[in-house]
């Protein structure tokens, strides 16, 4: 072998080597397959190539493909090719399924599938010894000059199957950090009912501060990964109410400066509790600092301006005004445009007036009609 040959070896190796590296740490799964395509490119010339990813409900449809049209490709469980798959665990070329003796029994199926997908060549994506997808190729070959006559060599399904590998490894992080998420969910649940259990005035509360700080965000703006992360600050930023005394948290009267020091302590408390989610930087600052006031008057810190998180300002302005919304012990609950009137009178003092602008134009697009109060 000459050394061209080992020259262009090295160079796929280094390609796929760089991108299992890059999809490794990337959680779209749109990305994770473009880069498998080209990927794929490079290590094979090819005109059609597909990738099928199972649905809910078993079915194999194509997720991505190029050189294969605009027509629905769709296999359901129960084709011959998805079940020889999960039996065998292995790639599958069509010169095999037309050759083979021991396939004559499912000859005809197979090949009428692969003429389908109009693909010579099957790879299967196995995670978990489940069949999550499936990649499909072509005849080799550019702009209609096919080299089926040459096939697919055993380098090349090897240095393809080593390719999968890195994406399925990719897929199965996406699914590890799925069912994390959904376990914090879960956990955010049980936190919130716990929250305002111990404070029947603040039913509902959570989840409404959660719609406006999440409302406010997209208005100004702000990326999905810090909208996110306001969502689940929202959610969780009275936390700390569950370690405060229900006789203060239901008082029908002003709190003593005593009584009101305790109920500063729901920051450190809930902060606590939090930090044993283990939730990101981002959404703990964004509960820490919901309390700090603009011109410095706020807990825990005293921070001013800029110095609070963006995040914790949009906190602040959604907690007080929805807060406004209910019915407290001490007093009624109150209009939307009269709890606007409050917002706007403390803008610059109490809140940031970029994000009470944007609160306004929130209300603007769609003012609710009517207040919320508690069911006693």
């Amino acid at each position: 072998m000459d050394k061209a040959f080992f020259a262009q070896r090295r160079e796929i190796e280094e390609i796929i080597h760089e991108f299992s590296l890059t999809v490794s740490s990337s959680f779209d799964r749109e990305f994770i397959l473009k880069s498998m395509f080209n990927a794929v490119l490079h290590v094979v010339e090819v005109e059609r190539i597909g990738v099928m990813i199972a649905d809910d409900a078993g079915n194999y449809s194509l997720s991505m493909s190029r050189g294969l049209g605009s027509h629905g490709i769709k296999l359901n469980p129960d084709a011959a090719l998805i079940q020889w798959l999960i039996q065998e665990k292995r790639s599958l070329l069509r010169r095999e399924a037309n050759e083979s003796h021991e396939l004559r029994w499912v000859r005809d199926s197979l090949l009428k599938e692969l003429d389908e997908i109009e693909a010579v060549l099957i790879i299967p994506l196995f995670s978990h010894n489940k069949l999550i997808g499936i990649l499909s190729l072509g005849e080799k070959g550019e702009k209609g000059e096919k080299t089926s006559n040459v096939g697919y060599s055993e380098e090349e399904m090897f240095l393809l199957e080593t390719l999968t590998a890195g994406a399925i490894l990719a897929f199965e992080n996406i699914r590890l950090l799925d069912n994390r998420i959904n376990l914090m969910i879960n956990t955010i649940d049980a936190l919130c009912v716990a929250i305002e259990s111990n404070n029947r005035y603040a039913e509902g509360h959570s989840l409404l501060v959660a719609d406006y700080s999440v409302r406010i965000a997209q208005q100004m703006g702000l990326n999905k990964e810090m909208i996110e992360s306001i969502k689940i600050a929202s959610f969780l930023h009275d936390i700390g109410n569950i370690g405060v005394s229900e006789e203060i948290l239901n008082a029908d009267r002003r709190l003593t400066i005593e009584e009101f020091e305790d109920v500063k302590t729901h920051i450190p408390a809930g902060m606590n509790i939090v930090k044993t989610i283990k939730l990101s930087k981002e959404v703990e600052d964004c509960i820490l600092f919901h309390h700090e006031r603009v011109d410095g008057s706020g807990y825990p810190s005293g921070l001013k301006g800029e110095e609070i998180p963006v995040s914790a300002r949009i906190l602040a302005v959604a907690d007080t005004y929805t807060a406004l919304l209910y019915e407290r012990p001490y007093r009624q609950a109150i209009s939307h445009e009269d709890a606007l009137g409050q917002i706007k009178e403390t803008s610059g003092y109490d809140f940031d007036p970029v994000v009470v602008n944007a609160l306004i134009a929130v209300e603007d697009k769609a003012m609710p009609v009517c207040t919320v109060t508690t069911n006693k």
